[in-house]
């Protein structure tokens, strides 16, 4: 499969919100922008090989799960990490805009999905903390939406943190403050079933939408260009940052997760830690 990941990336003065105005944060917010761009390339891209022969070179490995990826960043002015990366020529692409208020930047990501458009299986929105581990993630993605049946139902991973001074590991996006229930279509399907590798899941309507990341086959994104607002940046969805992340796929598709039983079925690391494990 061909997939496109956009990233929106800060790092320099600005709103306070944003959480990457100050310099002591520099070397964790390089260190998450790096494991986000990595473990891509490791557990979702096409570099994958296996050591058969030490005499030898290794060969090609996960030819049947891995994928054809894009990678872009985007980036206003000089407010970025990049040029501290350390990564190899080639493993992402750089897209730059010009805003007035950085907290709008997720918002660039909508601009580079229409221009992509037609040419990838899958459009994918991550803010730069959020880090995919999992080799069969899009594998998972397919088998519900097998399920589903139709493009109206949107399936989003449960966000967790890990602690690093025990083997605690939390699953933060399970509620919602009073009030965002609005942000739910009516008519919502109460769950669906899916059969992955032998074991029965249960999908159920998230009950906070919010992973700070999206999934969309070309259909979804067909589905949200078609929509008058498609772009336009709102600040509906708790705030900017957030609402990027999220607002849009709640006006126009039933959004699910895995259930508290199986919630790791699909999931995606916040690396930044900000609740108490």
């Amino acid at each position: 499969m061909k997939i496109l990941f956009v990233i929106p990336h800060y790092f320099g003065t600005g709103p306070q919100g944003y959480g990457s105005t100050n310099d002591s944060q520099r070397a964790k917010r390089l260190e998450a922008l790096r494991a986000v761009i990595v473990a891509l390339h490791q557990h979702s891209g096409a570099q994958q090989c296996m050591l058969t022969d030490p005499a030898q070179a290794p060969r090609q490995a996960n030819q049947a799960i891995s994928n054809d990826i894009d990678i872009v960043l985007c980036t206003t002015g000089n407010n970025h990490l990049l040029d501290e990366l350390d990564l190899a020529k080639g493993r992402y692409e750089r897209f730059v805009v010009d805003i007035p208020n950085p907290l709008y930047l997720g918002y660039s990501a909508y601009a580079v999905f229409k221009q992509a458009y037609g040419h990838y299986d899958w459009y994918c929105y991550l803010e730069d903390d959020i880090v995919i581990y999992d080799p069969l993630f899009f594998s998972k993605l397919q088998s519900f939406y097998l399920s589903a049946a139709n493009n109206s139902s949107l399936l989003q991973p449960n966000r967790y943190e890990v602690s690093p001074d025990s083997c605690s590991k939390m699953y933060i996006d399970s509620h919602m403050a009073p009030g965002f229930d609005v942000f739910r279509l009516p008519n919502h399907r109460q769950r669906i079933d899916i059969n992955f590798l032998g074991t029965p899941l249960r999908m159920v309507p998230a009950e906070n939408p919010h992973s700070g990341c999206f999934f969309l086959t070309e259909e979804h994104l067909g589905a949200l260009l078609e929509k008058p607002w498609y772009g336009n940046d709102a600040g509906c969805f708790a705030g900017p940052l957030e609402s990027a992340a999220t607002f849009p796929i709640t006006t126009v598709f039933h959004v699910f997760k895995p259930s508290q039983e199986c919630a790791g079925f699909l999931e995606v690391h916040h690396f930044h830690r900000q609740c108490a494990i």
